[in-house]
C-alpha cells in the first residue's frame, strides 16, 4: 500500500482494524486476555506510525495529504484512549508516566523527520501539536489540585518562551490559550 499511494486504504485499514477490535473486545474481553490486548493494541499503533514514518523516510515527498495528517492525529489518541481505559483501573499513577511516554515518542519523530528534512510545515506542527497535547494530559492525571495549575503554568511559559525564539504566532498563541 504504501509503495502503490493508495488513497484511503490506510484509513480504511486504521478503522476497519479498530472496529474489528472493540467488536471482540465487547463480546470476549476479560482480564486474563490483558497482555494479548495491550499487544495487540500497541502493534496497530506501531504499524500506522511506523508506516508513516517509513514512507515519508524512504519516498522523501514534502507534500502532506489529509490522510497522513488525520492519521497522526487520530492514531495515537486512539492508542493512548484504549491502554487508558485497560490500565487506568489498575495502574492508574503510571497513566501521567504514559502520556509523557507518548509525547517523547511523537516529539522524537519530528525530531527524526525534522533531521532528514523530509517533512512539511503542516506535518511537524502537527506531530509537536501531539506531543505538547500529550504533555498537557499528563498534567491533571498525574496531578492534583494546585499542581495541575501550576504544571501548566510552566508549561504555558515554556510554549510562550520557544514562541518568542522561534517568532512562531501560533505558538505563543496556544501558550495564551493553556
Amino acid at each position: 500500500a504504501l509503495l502503490k499511494h493508495w488513497r484511503g486504504l490506510r484509513t480504511i485499514a486504521f478503522l476497519g482494524s479498530h472496529l474489528l477490535f472493540w467488536l471482540w473486545y465487547d463480546e470476549h474481553y476479560h482480564h486474563e486476555k490483558l497482555a494479548a490486548v495491550l499487544i495487540f493494541q500497541l502493534a496497530l499503533f506501531l504499524i500506522f506510525l511506523t508506516a508513516h514514518l517509513v514512507g515519508r523516510l524512504l519516498r522523501r515527498l514534502n507534500s502532506t495529504t489529509l490522510e497522513d495528517i488525520w492519521l497522526l492525529v487520530i492514531n495515537p489518541f486512539v492508542f493512548f484512549t484504549s491502554v487508558y481505559h485497560l490500565l487506568n483501573p489498575s495502574y492508574h499513577d503510571w497513566m501521567g508516566v504514559f502520556a509523557i511516554v507518548m509525547a517523547l515518542i511523537y516529539a522524537a519523530a519530528a525530531k527524526l523527520l525534522l533531521d532528514r528534512a523530509t517533512i512539511s510545515r503542516v506535518e511537524s506542527l502537527t506531530l509537536i501539536g501531539v506531543a505538547l497535547t500529550f504533555v498537557t494530559i499528563a498534567v491533571p492525571i498525574q496531578l492534583h489540585s494546585n499542581w495541575i495549575t501550576i504544571a501548566w503554568s510552566i508549561e504555558a511559559l515554556a510554549m510562550l518562551w520557544a514562541g518568542i525564539e522561534t517568532r512562531s504566532g501560533r505558538l505563543r498563541t496556544s501558550s495564551c490559550l493553556i
